[in-house]
């Protein structure tokens, strides 16, 4: 176990040389010479209570109500129309229930809109709102005469400085 870990870490000590000594990064301090900030949109909905008054019809009849002696009369008709169309008695009985009915009904009138009344209503509605985020930076820096733009999420000032990384590779091969 002992023989494997030692083992292991000289394969990971000889890859970190390795790597070093072909990456020859430096690492410098470049100014900031332009800060743009990204923004996303988002859309908020807070839905909100809204009320209103409005008018509501008040509904009534146009008769005044039967009286008392009209629903007898209905009745006293029915009683003998009821008695000439069955020649029972029940149907004397029937004739004057249904009669009675009927003219206590036509008393009432037809229903109709006899006025209106102011009444609060409220609904339940959408309320849509825009609000812009800062996503990120997009900064512009300068180091001897090299500009390059990078991607960052703090907010940096113009003229500040940073750290950056500079590696210096062989691109292709030269031919004598």
């Amino acid at each position: 176990m002992k023989l494997m870990f030692l083992s292991l870490l000289s394969a990971v000590a000889i890859t970190a040389i390795g790597m070093v000594s072909t990456a020859h990064a430096q690492v410098y301090r470049a100014e900031i010479i332009g800060v743009e900030p990204i923004y996303q949109t988002e859309y908020i909905n807070t839905p909100i209570e809204k009320c209103e008054i409005v008018q509501v019809p008040v509904y009534g009849r146009t008769g005044q109500g039967a009286s008392g002696l009209d629903v007898i009369g209905g009745a006293l008709l029915g009683g003998l129309f009821g008695k000439a169309i069955t020649d029972k008695d029940e149907g004397a009985v029937a004739g004057g229930l249904i009669g009675g009915a009927i003219a206590a009904e036509a008393g009432k009138g037809q229903r109709v809109i006899v006025g209106y009344q102011n009444q609060r209503q409220c609904n339940i509605v959408d309320n849509w709102t825009t609000q812009r985020n800062i996503t990120h930076y997009n900064i512009t820096y300068k180091w001897e005469s090299v500009r390059a733009t990078s991607k960052v999420y703090e907010p940096y000032l113009v003229g500040d400085y940073i750290p950056i990384s500079v590696n210096i590779n062989l691109v292709g091969e030269l031919y004598d």
